[in-house]
């Protein structure tokens, strides 16, 4: 689960620039947690391999869009890559008015190609919105363009009295022990998720989870819905 208690303290700190990404999209609510809960592991991934400066960093972006994120990190100097399937997809504008550079790329996540490796993987709320027959490739090209305990940075929207599998408007619900069991299958060891808050698992009850109004959320038409999250780490 995205918001813990043992995080909390350390997201408020986070919250003035968290503000300051959110205003650009309005109309997701849940970055508004899933953003600093990333920072917060961005910022973790810098302190334990002792990255002192953000142009030492690489991201690649698993259709990112016009995710914020992108600009709060090329600011800092992050080498940061965007990749997503359509060039409608990108306002490069945003990029130029921000003065950042930030490499934009149109491929299928699992077909992208590129010519270094990456410390850190981004896919904030993407993998619900992808084929479920994609899921294995998306996971081997994580594992093939990440550094050697390099990380891969998940959320994922859950859908309340929705099974796994079953779709609503906003994408599907996630099979997290699924995800997680093929990506060891990689080389990809998870390093961060609670199995009490990671669908698949027989630790999950979801009414229990719904009692957590810390992080549960109402989405308009009647629809609730959380974040769950995970960090993958490749051996």
């Amino acid at each position: 689960m995205i918001a813990t208690t043992q995080l909390s303290n350390e997201l408020q700190k986070l919250h003035d620039d968290v503000w300051q990404l959110t205003k650009y999209e309005a109309n997701s609510r849940t970055r508004h947690w899933e953003y600093p809960w990333v920072m917060y592991q961005v910022k973790t991934y810098l302190k334990e391999n002792k990255i002192k400066s953000f142009n030492k960093l690489s991201i690649i972006d698993m259709g990112g869009a016009n995710s914020c994120l992108q600009f709060y990190y090329a600011k800092k100097g992050v080498d940061y890559t965007n990749v997503d399937l359509s060039e409608n997809i990108f306002d490069i504008s945003l990029a130029k008015k921000m003065d950042v550079n930030i490499n934009y790329i149109v491929s299928p996540f699992e077909k992208v190609k590129v010519d270094k490796l990456f410390d850190l993987v981004m896919c904030v709320s993407t993998m619900e919105h992808t084929k479920k027959e994609n899921h294995k490739k998306i996971l081997e090209k994580i594992a093939q363009v990440l550094k050697s305990s390099g990380r891969a940075i998940f959320t994922l929207d859950w859908f309340f009295d929705y099974k796994i599998g079953e779709s609503c408007l906003w994408g599907h619900n996630p099979n997290c022990k699924k995800l997680i069991d093929t990506a060891r299958s990689l080389g990809l060891r998870l390093i961060v998720g609670d199995k009490k808050y990671l669908s698949g698992y027989k630790e999950f009850i979801e009414k229990d989870i719904k009692k957590d109004a810390f992080v549960l959320k109402v989405c308009n038409k009647g629809v609730w819905l959380t974040s769950l999250a995970i960090v993958l780490e490749k051996k």
